[in-house]
């Protein structure tokens, strides 16, 4: 498979996107502090720029790449235990 490279302008736009839906899932919590609300966005823009990495590697920067940015940002770490789930099952149906 060829290198494929991401123009940076639009990772930034999915991690901002990312960002909002952490900030979101952050501030629908009970309770809110400092500390887990600045959690909750990194962990959100890691997961959010994640799910863009492979959007992107399958189709083209559109507002359903955008989407699944902002919902895996507002998923945060759940969103990232989904992703490692998914390509743990891949690796393991093109083992078979």
């Amino acid at each position: 498979m060829p290198y494929q490279q991401f123009d940076k302008v639009v990772v930034i736009i999915h991690g901002i996107i990312a960002i909002f839906g952490g900030i979101a899932n952050a501030l629908t919590q009970e309770e809110v502090r400092f500390i887990k609300f600045i959690y909750h966005v990194v962990v959100s823009a890691f997961t959010g720029i994640m799910a863009a990495f492979i959007m992107l590697h399958f189709t083209e920067p559109n507002y359903l790449t955008y989407a699944v940015s902002g919902s895996f940002g507002y998923a945060g770490k759940e969103g990232m235990e989904y992703i490692l789930n998914f390509i743990k099952k891949s690796f393991q149906a093109n083992i078979k």
